[in-house]
């Protein structure tokens, strides 16, 4: 079980990572003057914070879960 929250977590990271970098692309991309749209920038944005939640959420689950058998390390 722990395994499979460990493998979870770590796919969580990869994807709040991939999803804040995209993010940072593509603002870069606006303010090198490049064309970009308010939308797209807004999706990347959501897509983002969503990503970061998601994380968030698995972490506090998992610290609460830990918590609660104080017995294992």
């Amino acid at each position: 079980m722990m395994d499979e929250q460990a493998w979870r977590l770590d796919e969580l990271r990869e994807q709040a990572r991939y999803r804040r970098e995209r993010l940072e692309l593509y603002r870069a991309r606006i303010y090198g003057g490049r064309a970009g749209s308010e939308s797209r920038l807004r999706e990347y944005e959501r897509a983002s914070a969503g990503a970061s939640a998601r994380l968030r959420r698995a972490e506090a689950r998992l610290a609460s879960s830990s918590a609660e058998r104080p017995g294992d390390p």
